[in-house]
């Protein structure tokens, strides 16, 4: 049966003790699931995305090819590994209900750990608006020989959807880097007031950080090669620009019909100008359990750069973030 070749492969992932174990780990669990794949997900014909009010949701082939990228895959996957075990504990005896936003093809994060777990106790609802990404992830599903009583397909907008009951476990990993494109947090705000208050989002928070530096010099991933350029960074953190996580989730402002942040003011530190000339917003992920994704350990957490110091004339600045439609930054000179 396939899903006794994955238990293996999704034991090692779960053990890795490095960063080393973890990349072999997760190169042999894409292996597994190129090979294996029901359908085979093709570029030229699955390469649409769409469009929503809060940001793009990818196509079947680029929401597939993000396994690919080994630390990522690692590290979230662990977390969802360790806060289900974590939800377990927290709820004894109860049906654990599950909702994974914008499962893809593969459902990736999810799929690799069902097989470690009584899945009598899961309850799993996937959300996905792709109706190619629903028909690979079903056929995934009974390929596997999961059990088709606990899992249910959702094709449906993360962005508006309401569940019938509260949930347990929210999964989501719907982001470019900065919160850039896709709807990562306008799902956040839709879905996390729906979790149950003692519940879990994986990942738990998604920090956001605003550092002078120069580009160049800082590490950079490259998902084609599956590594970073191994520089080791020189930045200058200069403050925190928020966090998204289950508590702070922006839900009451998207109510309101605000859709943009707005961060504390900045003044550039003048004695960087000529060596970390480059405003910057570095991204970090904790997945749960201790496991994270920092800089240039992934596409998600590559530096954006959103200005530099010779366009600000000694002025102070702001950042903006807007995320009505799709999500973008800003820099705002002030007076």
């Amino acid at each position: 049966m396939l899903q006794e070749k994955l238990k293996p492969i999704s034991r090692m992932l779960i053990e890795s003790a490095n960063e080393a174990e973890e990349i072999a780990a997760a190169r042999a669990l894409s292996a597994f699931f190129t090979e294996n794949s029901p359908y085979a997900v093709n570029q030229q014909e699955d390469s649409t995305e769409i469009t929503l009010r809060g940001g793009v949701a990818l196509s079947t082939y680029h929401a597939a090819i993000c396994i690919h990228e080994s630390l990522r895959t690692a590290r979230l996957i662990k977390g969802v590994y360790h806060a289900i075990r974590e939800i377990l504990l927290r709820f004894p005896d109860q049906e654990i209900r599950v909702l994974y936003a914008g499962c893809g093809p593969y459902a990736t994060l999810l799929f690799p750990v069902l097989p470690l777990f009584d899945n009598s106790s899961l309850k799993c609802s996937l959300l996905e608006i792709n109706p190619l990404s629903v028909k690979h992830a079903r056929a995934w599903s009974e390929t596997l020989g999961l059990n088709k009583d606990k899992i249910t397909f959702l094709e449906e907008d993360a962005i508006q959807y309401k569940s019938p009951e509260t949930f347990h476990l929210l999964i989501s990993e719907t982001m470019f880097n900065a919160l850039l494109r896709e709807p990562q947090l306008r799902i956040a705000a839709n879905l996390a007031p729906q979790l149950h208050p003692n519940g879990i989002m994986v990942p738990e928070e998604i920090r956001l950080d605003l550092a002078y530096c120069a580009l160049g010099d800082e590490p950079y991933f490259d998902n084609q090669k599956d590594s970073s350029d191994g520089k080791p960074g020189t930045a200058e953190y200069s403050g925190p620009l928020f966090s998204l996580t289950k508590d702070f989730n922006f839900s009451e402002q998207v109510r309101s019909g605000s859709f943009r942040f707005n961060s504390t003011h900045f003044v550039f530190p003048e004695k960087l100008s000529k060596t970390k000339p480059d405003i910057c917003i570095f991204t970090t992920l904790k997945t749960f359990g201790g496991h994270e994704i920092g800089l240039g350990e992934s596409s998600l957490t590559n530096p954006y750069c959103v200005g530099n110091y010779y366009t600000l004339e000694g002025k102070p600045f702001r950042l903006v973030h807007r995320f009505e439609h799709i999500p973008d930054w800003k820099l705002e000179i002030l007076s």
